[in-house]
C-alpha cells in the first residue's frame, strides 16, 4: 500500500512543469502561477529551489522533530528535522523509519515534536556529509542508508494546511544537504490526500 502510494506520488510529480533556473520560487506557491509571469529570483533560498524543483526526488520522510505549532491549524510555517531514505524497502514500509528516529531521540535525550536543534546539531557533527545530506551512522540506521535534514514545513504543502503525523511524502536533491521540503499537496494522489485529511493520524506507515 504505501510503496504504490509513494509511486503514484513520484508519477504526480514528475508532471510538473519544467522551469529555467532562477525561476522555479512561484512554482512552489499555491496556487501556481502563470508561467508567462515568473519572476527570476537571487536569493540563496532560490537555488535551493531550483535544485529541489528541476532535481528532487520524491520518497518518504519522517519528522524528527518539529515545531509544535504546526500539529495545530495556524498560518505560520515552521522548521521541522526529517529523516529519510531512498532504499526501495523504506519506500515500501517506511515505518522502517521508526526504530532510526527513536534511536535519534534517545542520543539526544529528546522527546518527539519537542526542540530538535540540539538534536541536528549533534548529528550533523557526526554524520558524514555526503550527495544527499548528513547520512544517519548505520549503527542507529540499522544498515539501512538514511539521510537526514532541517526544512520549513510549508503549510500550504499540507492538505488541510497542519501536520497531522510524521510520517509524509518530501522533495530531496543532490547537492541540497540542508535543506528539504514537504511535496506540495497538488502532486499528492487523491487516495493519499484521502487519508490525510480523513485519519488524523495521517498516512499511516504500517498499513
Amino acid at each position: 500500500m504505501m510503496g504504490r502510494l509513494l509511486e503514484d506520488a513520484r508519477t504526480c510529480w514528475a508532471g510538473r512543469p519544467r522551469a529555467a533556473t532562477g525561476k522555479t520560487r512561484d512554482y512552489w506557491a499555491r496556487p501556481m502561477p502563470d508561467p508567462e509571469r515568473l519572476v527570476a529570483g537571487t536569493t540563496p533560498l532560490d537555488g535551493v529551489l531550483d535544485r529541489l524543483w528541476i532535481e528532487g526526488r520524491v520518497c518518504w520522510g519522517l519528522v524528527v522533530g518539529a515545531h509544535p505549532e504546526l500539529s495545530e491549524p495556524g498560518a505560520t510555517d515552521r522548521g521541522a528535522f526529517l529523516v529519510y531514505s531512498f532504499d526501495p524497502l523504506v519506500d515500501r514500509e517506511p515505518a522502517i523509519l521508526g526504530p532510526t528516529v527513536d534511536a535519534l531521540h534517545e542520543l539526544a535525550g529528546l522527546d518527539q515534536l519537542l526542540s530538535f536543534e540540539e538534536l541536528k546539531i549533534q548529528l550533523m557533527l557526526s554524520g558524514r556529509r555526503g550527495e544527499w545530506g548528513y547520512e544517519v551512522p548505520p549503527a542507529i540506521s540499522g544498515g539501512v542508508v538514511v539521510w537526514m535534514a532541517t526544512g520549513v514545513v510549508w503549510r500550504a504543502h499540507l492538505p488541510g494546511g497542519r501536520l497531522r503525523d510524521s510520517l509524509v511524502p518530501i522533495v530531496a536533491a543532490p547537492g541540497v544537504v540542508d535543506e528539504s521540503l514537504v511535496l506540495p499537496d497538488r502532486w499528492w494522489p487523491e487516495e493519499l490526500k484521502r487519508r490525510w485529511l480523513d485519519d488524523d493520524e495521517g498516512p499511516d506507515p504500517e498499513a
